[in-house]
């Protein structure tokens, strides 16, 4: 098969990924192969958040692939959602400029000018392990970057705790314990 009909670069997002590139045939390269490709922070930014900061704003306990990415949907977000191998952080695709503004703490905006100026994508059909993968699907189109507002609202998001009674004492007629 050749490269240039491998599965992975005949999407919609590969192609809109792949035009954003001076060098596409190394993205194309890596893709091909299963590896990770650097795309330049040239046409979006990247927003770096930590994996605890997005998860510990779930309904749920569970941390698994489905539960996260019905949490990022629910907060508004729908393509442009990298998970890295090491599972650290979440890195979501963000319009350029964004980098000239953002100041969440506990975060970090990357764009072209301030920093190394890549962001390691996963071949565009990857949607779970092993590896690195897109949680949410790349973007097809400008329209489809993460908006940096509901990105602000999903990490601000005070999560809600359920609070479980204490140990009852039966001296104290089945009341809880303090």
């Amino acid at each position: 098969m050749s490269i240039y009909t491998h599965p992975s670069l005949t999407s919609d997002a590969a192609r809109w990924l792949l035009r954003r590139e001076t060098s596409p045939w190394r993205m194309q390269e890596d893709w091909a192969r299963g590896a990770n490709a650097g795309i330049g922070l040239e046409h979006f930014n990247a927003v770096y958040l930590p994996a605890d900061l997005v998860e510990d704003g779930m309904p749920s306990s569970i941390r698994d692939r489905d539960g996260t990415e019905a949490h990022l949907r629910a907060a508004g977000l729908t393509h442009g959602v990298i998970v890295p191998k090491t599972r650290l952080h979440y890195v979501l695709l963000v319009p350029p400029g964004t980098a000239d503004t953002w100041a969440e703490p506990r975060t970090e905006c990357r764009s072209r000018r301030a920093h190394a100026g890549y962001v390691a994508a996963p071949p565009p059909t990857r949607r779970d392990r092993p590896g690195a993968y897109w949680i949410l699907p790349p973007p097809e189109s400008d329209g489809d970057l993460c908006d940096p507002e509901v990105v602000r609202i999903l990490i601000t998001r005070i999560p809600i705790k359920t609070t479980r009674p204490g140990p009852v004492d039966p001296r104290q007629n089945g009341t809880a314990s303090e």
